[in-house]
Order: structure tokens, then C-alpha cells, then sequence
């Protein structure tokens, strides 16, 4: 999104600050350079009177303020830049030591490029300089030019606008042969190169080649199963006569049809030998013919799993293989995308000069016409003025206003460059960038710092807000405490010091409050009140009894955590939770939930079944749309208890 004013123009500066200083800086450093490297010329310049006479009345006009003055000096100014003019000084050699116009491929072009005329306005003066590397070489280079158009203006003036007309013809005739040829070449080129947009992404090349990574992700992650697989099938044969237990333990072999099968049969023996053991003798016939079936029922299950996972093995290396097909395939394309680029920065440079061409072309067609019109070229004659001279200064950028040059290209790449980083970030950029049914309950300013629960400040003030808005919402019930969730889209979207803020906002208006810190596997609520953590909330979910709450504030508590041990991702999912939080509803009047973040762990989904109300917290310009809408549908089992989210402002 553009930016509507300069206020936000700064903003969005801030905001990317960093992609813009490189921009604008390395843009302004190579302007800079390109300006202070350019090499440096001597100019000589001259001045020409033209002298216009009317053949029928002998009348000079003072200054050129008429259309037909004003075309004359047009045209004695394109005369003295003709290709004409300037191949005839070529040809003369004055050039001749000078090397730039030796390794040139088109010396009159490049003579073109150096030489300029221009006339004061209401005057009948020229003014033409010539730029050279030599003060010597550029006077007598302008002399020569001079020459050549006094020698061109002679033949004018004997042959009358015939001549001129035939002369400016043959130069259309040989610009539009040679617009033609170049445009020829132009159109070979793209057919030859193939080149059927100007736009390499959006080339066949580029697309073959997102399609190809596509497939390699997919590819990849299918590897990476197989993988898993095999490495724990690997795993189960290493453990010898343990083996079979080991591999009905690996999910992949354990649920094919065949191994289910055989493995129900072998169960439904042994539940048959134990009880016919309980019957009869072990030496009983009976017995000994129960106990060989089992052993057949065991080497057939056992053959079976061994079976499978050899089957997934070679699946394993098939896709592997094509894994690498792939990779062949992409560096391939990746080759010819580069080429079809490289390509298209030929065709630039082709397609400068048909540009080139073109201007030309268009001024001679138009040079031509005047004169067919007007008919001025009549009794014509140019006179030098002041011979050539070069200026003993170098001709070149001026320091300071290159630096100038260079900081105002900078600072316009560095609001592009801030522009386009806006345009492609894909994180959570204000309340309407939220999923919809999502609604703002509160925007919570950040902060870099732990600020005190309870202390005054901007925190503090939007926390007794939010209070007052979700206690009027869910009005509470009589002896039954409310339960308040809040769950972090992503990690550092600041639910924790959110938690906090709302726990101290409820016990200042002396409500007992309980803040219970129920991300397990990173804790940090006890770190804040500075308490000890065990014994916490991991171990009351455990089954330990005679767990309580620590007192932190007045009226505030806290049920501190520490992750568990070994990893129990049933730990929140069990039947302690709701039992534990009936009990505390008759001991509180508000408990605020501090959740692990849910696009990570599944423990949010179950904390939100026991709670009133459940905010999703979000942090602007940082939380991932992605996370936001992931979450947000994973909480769609208790889209009912979703009031909304907390916004929380602000860059650290």
C-alpha cells in the first residue's frame, strides 16, 4: 500500500529502516561514483551569424522572432549534427590518434554524442561545442566540423532547396534502411533467443521451474517419511530375538492389512494357549499342538513385518532416486532461466538503438517536411564568429551537485525499496488484516522492557479497559469463578506480560485472582514474581496432591510451572485439568490462563475447553498471517468461546 502522506511515508521508513538504508545507500554510492568516475573533457566551442536575406525583398529581420526565422536556425542546427557533417570530419583524420574513436564501432555516432549546438533565443547566433579528451584535438576537431558544414551550406546555397531536399532525403532513406535493419535484427533476436515476454518471471523457464520445486518439496518431505520409517524398521531387526515387539511398535508396518491381521490371529492364540494352559498339562498333546501353532502364527507375523519394511526400503530408494531426477531437472532450468535473462539484457541494448534510430529518423521525416513546406533554404549564408577555443577547465559534474544527484536518487530508492518491503511482507499489519470473526477486543501497547503487574502506565490502563469490557460481556455467575484464556498466535506476540497486566488489573478492583502459567514448555511467569516454580502446575496435573497457589500481589495468585521432565503432550489433556479447575472456580472470582502459543502445541485447544472466554493475542508487524489463520482454525472447535483478539502494537 502507497503511503497516503508524508506522516506515513516516515512511518513506513522507520518501520524499514534497514531494507531502506541499504537501498538508498548503496543506490547513492554508485550514482556518486558513476558521477565522480565519468571521465572528464575539454570542450572548444565556437559561434556562427547566420546571415538570412529575402531573395524578393532584401529585408534581414534583427532577430529570428518569426516562425521562418526560428525553423531557419532549427535547420542549420540539425545541418551542423547530420550524420553527413560528421562522417565527413571523420573521414578528414582528425580523430585519427585519439584511441576512443578507433575501438568505437560507429565513430560518427559517438562524434554525434560530443558535439552540441544550440541558439540563444532571439538571436541569429550558433553556439557549437565539441567535447574531447585533448584541448588540441577538440579545436581542431570543432574546425573541422565547421568546415564541413561551411562546404555542406555552399552546395545549399548553389543548389537551392533541390539540393537540400535530395540530400535530406538520402539521409531519411539511409536512417530508415538502417531503423529497418536494426529492427530486423531485433526481431531475430527474440526469435532466436526465444524470448516471447519481456518479464523472465513470468517466462516458461521460470515457470517449469516453480512447478519443479514444488514437486521437490513434496518429494522431499516423502524421503524424509520413508526415512523415519526405515530408520526405526532398522532399528526394530537390530534388536534381535526382540525384534517382533520392536516392529509392531513402528506405526507404518503395524497398520498394514496383512500385519494387522496376522498379529490379531497370534493374539487371539495366545489368549487360547494361556487359558488351555490353565486346563490342561504342558506336556499334553493339546498343549504341545497350541504351542507350535503359536510359534507358526509368530514366524508368519514376524515374516510378514520384516516384509513390509523391506517394501518401504525400496520404496525409500525409488524416491530417493526420483528426488534426485529432480534436482537434475531444476539445475537444468535454473541454466536456462539464467540464459533466457542474460538474453534479455541484449535485447535492452538492441532495443536502445532501435529507439535511437527511430529518433533520428523521426527528426530528418520532419526536417523534411518543414523544408518541403516552408521552402527557407534561400540565399543562406553562416559566417564564424569567434574561431574555436577550448576551455582550459575540464567539463565534467561538479562535485557538490553530484553528491546532490546521488543522495535525491538515494532517498528515492530508499522510500521504493521501503515501498516494495511493505508490499511483499506477509505479517499482520493492523485490525483489518485479521481473519474475519476475529474482532479486536483491545489494543495492547508493547513493551521492551517487564513492566511491574499493576503499575501505572499505557499497559496498565488498556488492561482495567479489557477487564471492564469482558466482565460485562460474560456477566459472572454467583460462587463461580470466570476463566479467561489467552493464547498466543506465535511465540513473542507478548501473551505472557498481557496475562500479567490483566491478573493485576482484576485483583486491584479486589477480585481474588488466580494467574495460571500453563505454557509447559516454556514457563516464565515466576521468573516475573520472582517465586519459586516447583512444586507447579506440571506436577499437580501429574496426580501430586496438596499443590496451592503461590500469593504474589493482594488478592493475586499464582500457579507457577516448569516443563515436565519427559515430554507428556497428554500432560493438559487429562482428567485432573477439569477437575483442578472446578475446584479453583469456588476459591476465585476471575483465573486468567497464560497458553503455550498455538500454531506449536495442541495443549491451547485443550486449556480453551475449561475456559469462559478465549483471546487469540497477536503482535502487529510481527505475527505471521499464516499463524493467525492456522490458529485461528484450530480453535474453531470452541469458536463459540472466542471473544476475540488483543492487538498488541508497537516494534521492540
Amino acid at each position: 500500500m502507497m503511503p497516503a502522506n508524508v506522516q506515513d511515508l516516515l512511518s513506513l521508513l522507520l518501520r524499514r529502516r534497514r531494507a531502506a538504508l541499504i537501498g538508498g545507500s548503496v543506490t547513492a554510492a554508485i550514482v556518486l561514483a558513476g558521477l565522480l568516475l565519468m571521465p572528464r573533457l575539454y570542450v572548444a566551442e565556437a559561434r556562427l551569424l547566420v546571415d538570412s536575406r529575402s531573395n524578393r525583398e532584401g529585408i534581414r529581420t534583427d532577430q529570428p522572432t518569426e516562425s521562418g526565422g526560428t525553423s531557419l536556425m532549427n535547420t542549420q542546427r540539425d545541418l551542423l549534427l547530420s550524420p553527413g557533417v560528421r562522417a565527413a570530419a571523420i573521414a578528414s583524420g582528425v580523430f585519427a590518434d585519439n584511441t576512443v574513436y578507433a575501438s568505437s564501432g560507429d565513430p560518427v555516432q559517438l562524434l554525434g554524442g560530443r558535439l552540441d549546438v544550440y541558439a540563444p533565443r532571439e538571436t541569429w547566433v550558433l553556439i557549437v561545442q565539441l567535447r574531447d579528451e585533448d584541448p588540441r584535438r577538440a579545436e581542431r576537431g570543432l574546425q573541422t566540423l565547421i568546415d564541413a558544414f561551411l562546404a555542406v551550406q555552399s552546395k545549399l546555397e548553389r543548389d537551392q532547396a533541390e539540393s537540400a531536399l535530395s540530400f535530406l532525403g538520402h539521409q531519411v532513406d539511409e536512417s530508415a534502411r538502417t531503423l529497418q535493419a536494426a529492427r530486423d535484427e531485433e526481431q531475430d533476436f527474440r526469435i532466436r533467443n526465444r524470448l516471447f515476454t519481456d518479464d523472465s518471471e513470468r517466462s516458461s523457464a521460470s515457470q517449469r521451474l516453480g512447478n519443479l520445486q514444488g514437486r521437490r518439496v513434496v518429494v522431499r518431505e516423502q524421503v524424509a517419511n520413508l526415512t523415519t520409517v526405515v530408520g526405526q524398521y532398522d532399528a526394530a531387526l537390530a534388536k534381535g530375538d526382540g525384534a517382533l515387539p520392536a516392529l509392531l511398535a513402528v506405526d507404518a508396518i503395524a497398520r498394514n492389512p496383512m500385519v494387522s491381521s496376522l498379529n490379531v490371529r497370534w493374539l487371539d492364540n495366545q489368549a487360547k494357549l494361556a487359558e488351555l494352559g490353565q486346563r490342561v498339562l504342558e506336556r499334553h498333546p493339546s498343549m504341545i499342538q497350541a504351542r507350535e501353532q503359536d510359534a507358526a502364527l509368530r514366524d508368519g507375523l514376524l515374516s510378514a513385518a520384516k516384509q513390509v519394511g523391506d517394501g518401504y526400503r525400496g520404496e525409500l530408494a525409488a524416491t530417493q532416486s526420483q528426488l534426485a531426477g529432480l534436482e537434475r531437472t531444476i539445475m537444468q532450468e535454473e541454466e536456462e532461466l539464467t540464459k533466457y535473462k542474460e538474453a534479455l539484457v541484449r535485447l535492452g541494448a538492441t532495443s536502445d538503438r532501435v529507439r535511437n534510430l527511430a529518433d533520428i529518423h523521426e527528426r530528418l521525416l520532419r526536417r523534411r517536411s518543414e523544408m518541403q513546406v516552408d521552402g527557407r533554404l534561400e540565399a543562406v549564408r553562416v559566417a564564424v564568429a569567434d574561431q574555436p577555443q577550448a576551455r582550459i577547465k575540464k567539463a565534467g559534474v561538479w562535485t557538490p551537485l553530484a553528491a546532490a544527484i546521488a543522495m535525491f536518487l538515494g532517498m528515492v530508492v530508499a522510500a521504493g525499496t521501503a515501498v516494495i518491503a511493505e508490499a511483499r511482507d506477509r505479517r499482520v499489519a493492523g485490525a483489518a488484516s485479521l481473519p474475519s470473526g476475529l474482532a479486536v477486543l483491545a489494543k495492547v501497547p508493547f513493551v521492551a522492557h517487564v513492566p511491574t503487574p499493576g503499575s501505572d502506565g499505557p499497559l496498565a490502563t488498556v488492561s482495567r479497559a479489557l477487564r471492564f469490557n469482558l466482565v460485562t460481556a460474560k456477566p459472572p455467575q454467583e460462587g463461580r469463578g470466570q476463566v479467561w484464556l489467552l493464547v498466543p498466535s506465535s511465540a513473542g506476540a507478548g501473551a505472557s506480560t498481557s496475562a500479567r497486566h490483566l491478573a493485576a488489573a482484576f485483583a486491584s478492583a479486589g477480585l481474588r485472582t488466580l494467574l495460571v502459567d500453563a505454557d509447559m514448555s516454556t514457563p516464565g511467569q515466576h521468573l516475573t514474581f520472582q517465586v519459586d516454580p516447583h512444586p507447579g502446575l506440571d506436577a499437580l496435573l501429574a496426580g501430586e496432591p496438596d499443590i496451592a497457589p503461590r500469593t504474589v500481589q493482594p488478592n493475586l495468585d499464582l500457579m507457577p510451572c516448569v516443563p515436565p521432565s519427559a515430554p507428556r503432550p497428554d500432560l493438559l489433556a487429562g482428567h485432573c485439568l477439569p477437575e483442578w479447575m472446578e475446584q479453583v472456580r469456588h476459591h476465585y472470582d476471575h483465573i486468567i490462563i497464560d497458553a503455550p502459543p498455538i500454531d506449536t502445541s495442541a495443549d491451547g485447544l485443550s486449556l480453551a475447553m475449561q475456559a469462559d472466554g478465549v483471546m487469540v493475542v497477536v503482535r502487529d508487524g510481527q505475527t505471521a498471517m499464516a499463524a493467525v489463520q492456522n490458529g485461528h482454525l484450530r480453535l474453531a472447535p470452541v469458536h463459540e468461546r472466542v471473544l476475540g483478539a488483543l492487538l498488541v502494537e508497537g516494534h521492540g
